[in-house]
């Protein structure tokens, strides 16, 4: 067989695969499922780091989202009974489908739904492995998601969640072919274990959160962490964040919204905040996390339809992230009208100027591959 013949056919089992996957799942109009904020924020990450591929945030269906997305790492989590939670106030109860579960955390009789003013306390390890860096986290008043990172891309999630209040609700679809249960006892509460693949997953629950663990690392050293999770203390280091997160821009962004949140604004009369590159290039050399959001309005038709974007029009406001996390850069864009998004890392950045004058931002990956990031006189 043709690769190109062969290349059909995967594409339409694919294609196959996929609607059975989604045919038991309810029509988007049946679903009134309030979702954290959390949540909508992992969902804008994951798809603005998506590499070689185009998401349509407006199209992507929400209840392909509650299916899809269980975590940011997108591996497979175990499910548990009902029975799993005896203990404390509250239930795991198991929705069955006939691909997946949906996990819904439920209190036995209404004494543990928390106000809706109730605000999350901030926990984390107090016991990392050698190495390991916060590199991520997302943080809100019922959500805690936080990613530890190595130079050599060994990870560690550690996610914490309020178990119910007024106007939230932790909802998850599961994954669990492959995978063990193994209860045990965790400082107290009860626990679950599982191995999955070359993955640990350990889980807990108190009567305020639920807790989940995912690393790469052995089940005991895994166990050894959730341990020692506990209030983070004030001081508590937080990765960088803009003053106004980029996921939240509205598709007609303009030059002075953009110039009163601080971006770096480019436009056909020049530059404006250009010392935030600066700043960042400074960071990268001292090793220390950084964030910068470019907002370009000079990218011209050709470029964005090398990019496969053909709504673009001249002018159209183009939004370039810049994240340096103490060991690696992470470069989103994000054409905001064509809602389409996607991200590269990359191991260095340089300031380039061409004879004419004109300074280039060179994205250099880890492959040696370079992009300009943007360009201006």
């Amino acid at each position: 067989m043709m690769d190109d013949e062969l290349e059909q056919l995967l594409g339409r089992a694919a294609a196959q695969a996929r609607d059975l996957s989604f045919a038991p799942l309810p029509d988007d109009s049946q679903l009134d499922h309030p979702f954290s904020e959390l949540f909508e924020k992992k969902m804008e990450v994951l798809c603005r780091q998506q590499k070689k591929r185009r998401f349509n945030w407006t199209r992507f269906s929400r209840r392909a989202a509650a299916f899809a997305v269980v975590s940011m790492v997108g591996l497979s989590v175990l499910v548990l009974s009902v029975d799993a939670w005896r203990e404390t106030l509250f239930e795991m109860v198991e929705k069955k489908h006939a691909d997946y579960s949906e996990i819904l955390f439920e209190s036995k009789d209404g004494s543990g739904v928390l106000d809706s003013q109730f605000v999350l306390t901030e926990h984390r390890p107090a016991y990392l492995p050698e190495g390991y860096q916060l590199t991520r986290q997302w943080l809100d008043a019922s959500s805690n998601d936080m990613v530890f990172t190595t130079p050599e891309d060994k990870m560690i999630n550690f996610q914490q969640a309020v178990n119910a209040k007024e106007g939230f609700a932790r909802s998850v679809g599961i994954n669990t072919e492959g995978s063990e249960l193994v209860p045990f006892d965790l400082n107290g509460y009860p626990g679950h274990k599982m191995t999955n693949g070359d993955m640990q997953f350990v889980l807990w629950n108190d009567n305020y959160y639920n807790y989940m663990l995912i690393t790469q690392l052995s089940m005991e050293e895994t166990i050894q962490i959730a341990e020692s999770v506990t209030i983070a203390p004030e001081s508590s280091y937080h990765p960088p964040e803009l003053a106004v997160p980029s996921y939240t821009l509205q598709e007609d962004y303009s030059v002075n919204q953009a110039m009163q949140n601080g971006d770096v604004v480019i436009t056909d009369g020049g530059v404006q905040n250009a010392g935030e590159i600066s700043s960042l290039l400074a960071a990268i050399d001292a090793e220390e996390p950084y964030i910068v959001r470019i907002t370009d309005f000079t990218v011209t038709v050709e470029e964005a339809r090398q990019e496969q974007i053909e709504s673009f029009q001249p002018g159209d406001p183009v939004i370039k992230e810049l994240y340096f996390d103490g060991q690696r850069i992470h470069y989103t864009l994000d054409f905001l009208r064509a809602h389409s998004s996607f991200g590269r890392n990359g191991a260095a950045l340089e300031v380039r100027q061409d004879a004419d004058g004109t300074v280039r931002l060179v994205l250099i990956a880890r492959t040696g591959q370079q992009v300009t990031v943007c360009s201006y006189n």
